[in-house]
């Protein structure tokens, strides 16, 4: 319930932005009197900052928005609709990116804070809750507080495993983890008379036994101790594997008392936090095949219109040079017009080649190979082995670019003399592997500097569920994996 209603405020905030930009068109002073809309920043097609135009301070650097496959796709003429966060106080921001003339792109950035509300109504237990902090420890999404708590000294209390006051004043206990792909942490927190309520139970019946025997004392407390102890190691392993991002994991915890419903509530949040990551991958890949149909749409008018429009030409100035057989300018225009000819044939190949889909994959990378091969003094081998009739047009395109863009790579920053890719269908998946032997990097690097062509195929690899690891050392070359289902 409370995914879709996430899903309903997004979908609602984006229809009434698009409204307000259809409306106001490029008067962004009109666009900021709505609502829900921060700011308006406009772009050249190099990336200059035209205007950036925000009510109260600025919410989104330029250069981030600017660095971000959203202003790629953008410029293209495709709109695109994404989620980032303010540099300030990580608050959720929903950006609607459109094209303009001479490739310009304007960026809308709005609000989505409220979006994002309905977490904070989710129960812990019988009277427990859960709210979310940014990376500075300010709260993002909270209940109602009248006095809210340091959270400093919340977050070194937890950090000790000790009781504290909560966020609605009462003592508490409780734990936090990190939120995959957000800057953000969950803080889950449970009034201590109800965390304790059953080991209180269980000491008043200890101290009755320690009045009978000594020994069936110490029996019982061990056999007690391993009842307590034993589901709160599977809550904190459990919290663990989700913090790592593994949302599919569920709390098997089957239990009547408070951590039976502390099991009950995780899994509700990490249930709603799943649905709604889907969500945002399943827009981003309906993006992607929009750009590879207006891709494909944009190859078919360059190869049909211009390219009759240059044979005809050529044609037309051959039956002229029949007349005037010696003249050196008709000459050069026949050669200019042969050029713009092979241009706008590459260029039709370089959006979307239609080879891929009349006669396959493999074929379509043996002729690009070969094209790298001519311009980059590059000798690249390819090893394919797929049975492509199982293997669907999306997965066939996104295997095609990954290859592109790493081919792109070596030839433009790896120094290499030679590169392999080899391409494995086994067991319901594809396995892409590139290598070259170039001159390598330190791959921790990435996490200072990412390379958005990098970050580029780790994004199409993840839209698909797949994997993608990169290995690399200065002076031994890189190689690239990449495993998709098919």
């Amino acid at each position: 319930v409370v995914a879709a209603q996430i899903t309903a405020d997004l979908d609602t905030l984006v229809s009434e932005t698009r409204r307000h930009i259809d409306q106001t068109g490029t008067d962004t002073a009109a666009l900021l009197n709505a609502p829900h809309v921060l700011g308006v920043m406009t772009f050249s097609a190099d990336g200059t900052l035209i205007a950036n135009r925000w009510r109260g301070a600025p919410r989104l650097s330029p250069q981030k928005f600017t660095q971000s496959e959203t202003f790629d796709v953008a410029r293209q003429g495709t709109p695109v609709v994404t989620l980032m966060f303010a540099a300030d106080d990580d608050t959720p921001l929903l950006v609607i990116a459109t094209g303009g003339a001479e490739n310009s792109v304007q960026a809308t950035v709005a609000d989505a804070t409220a979006a994002w509300q309905p977490l904070a109504s989710l129960a812990v237990g019988a009277s427990g809750y859960l709210y979310l902090i940014n990376r500075r420890g300010e709260p993002v999404i909270a209940p109602p507080a009248e006095n809210p708590p340091d959270m400093a000294a919340v977050q070194s209390a937890i950090a000790r495993k000790t009781a504290y006051r909560g966020w609605r004043g009462e003592t508490v206990v409780g734990h936090t983890a990190a939120i995959k792909n957000t800057p953000w942490q969950v803080v889950i927190e449970l009034p201590q008379a109800e965390a304790n309520a059953g080991l209180r139970s269980l000491l008043i019946i200890l101290g009755a036994i320690l009045l009978f025997a000594l020994a069936l004392a110490i029996t019982t407390a061990r056999i007690f101790s391993g009842w307590i102890l034993q589901p709160i190691k599977v809550l904190h392993a459990s919290a663990e594997r989700i913090s790592r991002g593994d949302l599919s994991h569920r709390i098997s915890l089957e239990r009547d008392d408070e951590l039976g419903f502390l099991a009950s509530a995780f899994n509700q949040m990490v249930a709603t936090l799943e649905k709604t990551i889907d969500d945002l991958r399943t827009v981003s890949r309906r993006l992607l095949s929009a750009e590879e149909a207006e891709r494909r749409r944009i190859a078919h008018e360059i190869h049909d219109e211009l390219g009759q429009t240059l044979t005809a030409l050529r044609f037309s100035l051959s039956m002229v040079a029949k007349n005037s057989p010696q003249s050196a300018s008709l000459q050069a225009v026949q050669d200019m017009a042969a050029e713009a000819q092979e241009k706008a044939r590459t260029l039709s190949h370089e959006l979307r080649p239609a080879m891929l889909d009349d006669i396959g994959l493999v074929a379509t990378l043996e002729w690009y190979i070969d094209r790298v091969e001519q311009r980059a003094n590059l000798a690249i081998g390819l090893d394919a082995a797929l049975d492509e009739q199982t293997i669907p047009i999306e997965l066939k395109t996104t295997l095609y670019r990954l290859v592109v863009e790493a081919l792109t790579n070596i030839s433009k920053h790896a120094e290499a003399s030679s590169a392999e890719i080899t391409l494995r269908q086994h067991d319901g998946r594809v396995r892409l592997t590139v290598t070259d032997d170039g001159r390598g990097f330190d791959t921790a690097t990435l996490a200072r500097t990412p390379s958005l062509g990098i970050a580029g195929m780790r994004e199409r690899v993840n839209l698909l569920r797949g994997e993608f690891s990169i290995e690399s050392q200065p002076g031994q070359g890189t190689k690239i994996e990449v495993s998709l289902p098919v």
